[in-house]
């Protein structure tokens, strides 16, 4: 009987397990892109909380009702809805532009919530709610793009894990914004600055952090890319299915 080499008891090639793959999976620069996108997110969520805490404050500096202030927080997440179709569709087939417009987004809402307070402007809050939502459109529609793109299969949870629970630390930490104004209009005044400053680290961080995907990896096929468009496909072929349709009804 002819011997065997030690190669012969090697599982056929397409069964092992090798750690190559796309340069981002190996990159420490991942951590980066990971960092910057959750401090998008966490300061995005921060903000949300900005006029949730002492009403009788809040009515003072913007000089509007309760209902009014109240309407705030509100308007922060229903802006979020019409623009996700938006956002969603942008993530796929631009995506550093639509995360660094989300950034943009993000630190004109920090802005516009401190001129709010320092001009004693609800129209103005209620504009910053509304530009913070849009950011906010595309932070979740983000979550599990980040980790897709820059982390192998093995390490995505983990990736699209601190993402969001970045974002949830924010919102917690926004919570204390009324501990830090302590009831007076000129602390908080104060506290809305400091944010506002802290907000727009944002657009370096994606500027000089962020990226699409690693550069070696810019030649492969953008899967995210093909999957949507078989989905529209299959979304366009199901629409035009006049017999299925006849018979669903």
């Amino acid at each position: 009987m002819a011997s065997r080499s030690p190669a012969d008891h090697l599982p056929p090639p397409h069964s092992r397990v090798t750690p190559e793959g796309p340069a981002a999976w190996r990159s420490g620069w991942r951590w980066a892109v990971l960092g910057s996108f959750s401090y998008l997110s966490a300061s995005n969520a921060f903000m949300c909380m900005d006029f949730s805490d002492d009403y009788g404050l809040n009515e003072r500096l913007l000089r509007s009702g309760e209902a009014d202030v109240a309407l705030l927080y509100s308007l922060f997440l229903l802006s979020v809805v019409p623009v996700m179709p938006l956002a969603a569709w942008g993530v796929v087939r631009h995506h550093w532009s639509t995360v660094a417009f989300a950034n943009a987004l993000n630190v004109a809402g920090g802005w516009l919530r401190y001129l709010a307070v320092v001009r004693s402007s609800y129209a103005l809050a209620v504009l910053s709610s509304l530009v913070c939502g849009g950011a906010a459109a595309v932070v979740v529609c983000s979550f599990t793009a980040v980790s897709e793109r820059w982390f192998r299969p093995s390490h995505r949870g983990l990736a699209t894990s601190i993402a969001v629970q970045s974002n949830y630390l924010g919102w917690a930490l926004g919570s204390l914004i009324g501990a830090a104004e302590a009831g007076e209009a000129e602390r908080a005044r104060a506290v809305f600055g400091w944010q506002a400053v802290a907000i727009s680290c944002c657009l370096p961080l994606c500027l000089f952090l962020y990226r699409d995907r690693h550069a070696a990896d810019q030649q492969q096929p953008d899967t995210a890319g093909a999957a949507a468009s078989n989905a529209s496909s299959a979304l366009r072929s199901l629409a035009s299915n006049v017999p299925f349709w006849r018979r669903a009804v």
